[in-house]
């Protein structure tokens, strides 16, 4: 609800400030000299729109990518949780319960202590205890012998790797933002854009007011959206850890009960 009331209250100052410039505008020029501008104006705002309306468009398409690459590296963070708990019921009872018990305490740290840190960039000192402490697991306590234990133990470390790179994929998608200097060319391209609107003189200022708010607003509400997606563990918008919430309690479960 917050973001909502904050959305709406930055889309209304951007495009109350846009008009007040129209309005200035207006009530300085005449109308008859904005009108001469016309030719050159319609050229100039074609290229600087054309420019900013691609620029607008590739950082979107990339900061969605790098939303659907977080929301599928978290997926696949549960699913490696699973089938790494799946093969541990091949090792002997005390072992299994061992390795169920902390890829469970893994999953929670995850969940409920790492996942709030990400919104910061920042991520848990205690999910990373719990990852080594799951490495220290398979690398020192065991020692398969049979031909079935050996390649069931290598798919595990394997599966093991393969988690270790998504928490590092999930970290590294929290603080890699856009830089300064690109905010500085979406913000002042759409002030740009916005300002050449100016330099047309519409017989009717209602109308040449409701086609500036509506394409402020329209600007705007873009720029909002990358900012959601610029961190995929903030807002509104953000990745949901419930996937590997879920497998905490499955494999919670699992220990109580012994087996599937």
């Amino acid at each position: 609800m917050l973001t909502a009331i904050l959305t709406a209250g930055i889309l209304g100052a951007s495009v109350l400030i846009t008009l007040i410039g129209l309005y200035l505008v207006r009530r300085t020029v005449d109308v008859d000299k904005l009108k001469s501008n016309h030719e050159v104006a319609g050229v100039m705002i074609g290229v600087v729109g054309t420019i900013y309306a691609v620029l607008l468009a590739f950082v979107v398409v990339v900061e969605w990518q790098k939303y659907a690459d977080a929301s599928n590296a978290a997926a696949t963070e549960a699913n490696i949780l699973g089938d790494v708990s799946r093969m541990a019921e091949r090792l002997p009872p005390v072992q299994r319960k061992q390795i169920l018990t902390e890829l469970r305490n893994y999953a929670l740290a995850v969940s409920n202590d790492e996942w709030p840190m990400l919104a910061k960039g920042k991520s848990s000192d205690k999910a990373t205890s719990l990852l080594n402490e799951l490495w220290r697991s398979y690398v020192i306590d065991q020692n398969p012998q049979m031909a079935a234990e050996i390649a069931l133990y290598g798919e595990s470390l394997r599966r093991l790797n393969d988690l270790s790179d998504c928490r590092r994929i999930r970290i590294n998608a929290s603080h890699n933002g856009l830089p300064p200097m690109l905010w500085m060319l979406l913000i002042g391209g759409g002030a740009v854009t916005v300002t050449f609107t100016y330099f047309f003189g519409v017989p009717h200022i209602r109308a040449q007011f409701l086609m500036v708010a509506a394409l402020t607003g329209e600007i705007a509400f873009i720029l909002l959206l990358i900012i959601c997606l610029d961190n995929p563990y903030r807002g509104e918008l953000k990745v949901d850890p419930s996937s590997i919430r879920e497998q905490a309690d499955h494999i919670g479960g699992r220990i109580n009960r012994g087996g599937f």
